[in-house]
């Protein structure tokens, strides 16, 4: 093409006629693109044979000295703008070799490049596979050799997109749970349910709300399930959920499995802890929630009536007067003082009978274990108990005695 310019540039100029700004090769666009992918290093072919990468310094290096990211973007760029016009560009494993900060920006712009061809893409990736946010996506949900496919198009879902496409991946059954990747109770639920799939997403209203959405996609080889924390909900509630494949343990929040009593037996034995110590923490547990009982009881209220706004009708309603009739309803059945007394009643019987199985089912602080840390004298009483509850099973049926019948058959 530079031969072919130049002579139609001199022809011109000898004509004395203006001579047109030349087209770029797919060469010239391959730098393009290179260059604004990576802004402290600059790809060309200044002499006209040798590709070359120069760096802020002034530096050179020649392009066999490239990495392998540089090598495979540079081999992509050029691969997409050679494919036929109005063709297929199919990529297997379009992430490899690359940097996640370069990923989508590459494939972006070659598909702005190539507007005219079907991009297909071959991926593990989900985040790359979110990203191609006008895409059809389609997941293999089975193969049998040598060549039958099972394949389906994402169904459209109130799931986040890719946790969607994650999930539909699991060979075994979802386990939806509170708390955050990472923390206690992701940790726990993958020591004492090994056959499901664990994924915490935050607090109850997520488990319950993902577990609905999950389990209304048609032709799926799973189910969900989803596991809350008792704290504060009303016995009547919980049952209700139970019917929805969600489900509660018997304690009111994860850190209190932890604290039954046959297992603190344990891991103090571990330690080498005084005979004498578990019957001053259950003092100590009891002692604190008479402390607290009046802030436990409040809380208890206040939760209780965010749970039944939530669940009722409220703001349901085809006119101004279904919605007075609804809100009137509503308030009708809330009854603070009463909720408040049946609560402390519920308390000063605990405290009373010093009944530390009921206390740390009903107890909702997650500062307790600083009692057992104080008597245990130790400092890391959560990190020590996970790994008891790992490396030594027979302590995993003391936990799991407080999880419903329903979902342990469905463990197995």
């Amino acid at each position: 093409m530079g031969n072919e310019y130049r002579k139609l540039a001199v022809e011109l100029a000898e004509k004395g006629q203006p001579i047109p700004s030349p087209e770029k090769s797919n060469l010239d666009k391959t730098f393009d693109i290179w260059n604004s992918l990576i802004s402290h290093r600059k790809i060309g072919c200044n002499d006209g044979m040798n590709i070359t990468i120069r760096l802020d310094d002034g530096s050179l290096y020649p392009a066999i000295q490239m990495s392998d990211g540089e090598k495979v973007m540079l081999f992509l760029i050029a691969q997409t703008l050679q494919a036929p016009v109005n063709g297929f560009i199919i990529t297997d494993e379009p992430e490899m070799y690359l940097h996640k900060t370069i990923l989508k920006k590459l494939w972006d712009a070659l598909e702005n490049q190539r507007q005219d061809c079907i991009f297909l893409y071959l991926t593990h990736d989900l985040d790359f596979a979110t990203s191609r946010v006008t895409a059809t996506k389609i997941w293999i949900k089975s193969f049998t050799y040598p060549e039958t496919w099972d394949m389906e198009i994402i169904p459209e879902n109130e799931l986040p997109e890719s946790m969607l496409m994650e999930l539909l991946g699991s060979r075994k059954n979802i386990l939806f749970c509170e708390g955050e990747k990472g923390k206690i109770d992701e940790k726990m639920y993958n020591i004492l349910f090994p056959n499901f799939t664990i994924t915490p997403l935050g607090g109850c209203f997520e488990v319950i709300n993902h577990t609905k959405a999950f389990n209304k996609i048609p032709n799926i080889n799973v189910k969900a399930l989803g596991i809350i924390d008792s704290d504060h909900h009303p016995h009547q509630r919980l049952s209700k959920l139970k019917s929805q494949s969600i489900y509660h343990f018997k304690v009111a929040e994860v850190e209190n499995l932890l604290l039954d009593e046959e297992f603190l037996k344990v891991l103090g034995t571990h330690i080498m802890a005084d005979t004498n110590v578990l019957t001053n923490i259950k003092d100590d547990v009891i002692e604190e929630l008479n402390k607290q009982k009046e802030l436990q009881a409040s809380n208890f209220v206040s939760a209780r009536i965010d749970y039944y706004f939530k669940d009722s009708n409220v703001v349901k309603g085809n006119a101004i007067g279904d919605l007075q009739s609804n809100f009137k309803k509503f308030t009708n059945e809330i009854k603070i003082q009463e909720f408040y007394q049946e609560r402390i009643d519920e308390l000063e019987s605990i405290i009373a009978t010093k009944d530390y199985t009921k206390a740390i089912s009903v107890f909702n602080n997650k500062s307790i274990k600083k009692i057992v840390e104080k008597h245990f004298k130790i400092s890391d009483f959560t990190e020590r108990a996970i790994k008891l509850l790992q490396f030594d099973q027979s302590t995993q049926g003391l936990i799991l005695k407080y999880f419903p019948e329903e979902l342990l058959k469905k463990e197995q």
